[in-house]
C-alpha cells in the first residue's frame, strides 16, 4: 500500500485535495457561522478556510468552487471523512471521492493535523488582536492569504534538499508581493473622495487581503474602518491603496481606541500611492 500511495501522490496543484469540517459549538460567528469547510491541497499544502453558517451539501459546493476557481478536471480526488453533505457536494461538481475507512480515530490524517494548525494560529492572533472570539471568521479569512504566503510547502528537490517555497508559490508557481501586515494592526486607507484640504485616508484595523475564485490576489486589501470599530458595527471596506504606522505595529482593539492621527510618512504614502 506504501508504493501505491507513493505512485498516486500528485504532481500538480488541484489534482487531489483533503477536506473535513471545524464544528463551532462554543462561539458562534458575528454573521451565525456554526462551522468552517477546510480543504487542503494534498501537492502544495495550500489551505483554504470558509467559514459557514450551515454544515450543508450547498455550502461545501460553494466553498469548493471558490477554492478551484472555474472547474478543473485535473481535480480527480477528493479525501473526505464520509460525510454526506461533502459525498453530495462531489457528486454534484463531478468530483471523484476517496473516503477514508469507517470506524477510525483518524479519518482524514492531511486534513485533521491541518485544522489543527489553523486553531492554534487563529487563536493566537484573535488574542493578539484584542477582538472578541466571535470574530473567528475574519481571523481564517486572513490565515487564507497570510498561512499560505509565510507557511513552507517542504519542497524536495533533485538533490533531496529542501527549497524554500510557500504553500501559496508551489500551487500558484510564483509568489506574490504584498504588504506583511498582522491581523488587526493599525493601517490607513485611501479615502475615496477626500476633502480639498483634509486628510487623504482614514484609519483602520487591517484584515487581509481579498482573494478572489481560485484564490488569486488581485492587489485589494480588506480593512476594518475605525470609526465603524468604535461604534461596533463590523463593515469592511476593499482597497487597493493603505499606508503603515512609521514605527511599532499599533492593534487598536486591544487598547485605547482614540482616533489616531495620520503621521506624515504615511499621508506622503498615500499621496504616491493614489
Amino acid at each position: 500500500m506504501k508504493d501505491i500511495r507513493l505512485l498516486e501522490a500528485p504532481t500538480f496543484f488541484l489534482e487531489k485535495v483533503a477536506v473535513d469540517h471545524i464544528i463551532v459549538r462554543d462561539e458562534i460567528g458575528y454573521h451565525g457561522e456554526t462551522c468552517a469547510f477546510v480543504m487542503v491541497d494534498v501537492f502544495s499544502g495550500f489551505t483554504s478556510m470558509a467559514p459557514c453558517q450551515h454544515k450543508s451539501a450547498e455550502e461545501v459546493e460553494l466553498s469548493l468552487r471558490r477554492f478551484c476557481g472555474k472547474k478543473k478536471p485535473g481535480i480527480v480526488q477528493v479525501s473526505l471523512d464520509r460525510a454526506p453533505e461533502i459525498k453530495k457536494a462531489l457528486f454534484d461538481l463531478g468530483f471523484a471521492s476517496e473516503p477514508s475507512a469507517p470506524y477510525q480515530k483518524i479519518k482524514n490524517a492531511l486534513a485533521e493535523s491541518t485544522i489543527r494548525t489553523i486553531k492554534g494560529i487563529a487563536s493566537s492572533i484573535l488574542t493578539h488582536a484584542g477582538l472578541d472570539l466571535q470574530y473567528w471568521p475574519l481571523a481564517l479569512k486572513y490565515l487564507e492569504w497570510a498561512y499560505n504566503v509565510t507557511a513552507p510547502a517542504k519542497e524536495v528537490d533533485e538533490d533531496g534538499e529542501a527549497e524554500a517555497l510557500t504553500k501559496y508559490a508551489k500551487a500558484m508557481r510564483y509568489s506574490i508581493e504584498c504588504f506583511m501586515i498582522p491581523f488587526g494592526a493599525l493601517v490607513w486607507y485611501k479615502v475615496p473622495n477626500p476633502y480639498s484640504f483634509g486628510p487623504k485616508g482614514e484609519p483602520a484595523l487591517f484584515l487581509g487581503v481579498e482573494l478572489t475564485d481560485g484564490m488569486l490576489f488581485k492587489g485589494n486589501y480588506r480593512v476594518w474602518p475605525l470609526e465603524h470599530f468604535q461604534q461596533g458595527v463590523l463593515k469592511e471596506f476593499v482597497t487597493s491603496t493603505i499606508a503603515i504606522p512609521n514605527e511599532v505595529w499599533q492593534f487598536p482593539a486591544s487598547g485605547p481606541t482614540e482616533t489616531p492621527e495620520l503621521d506624515g510618512r504615511a499621508e506622503e504614502e498615500l499621496d504616491q500611492l493614489g
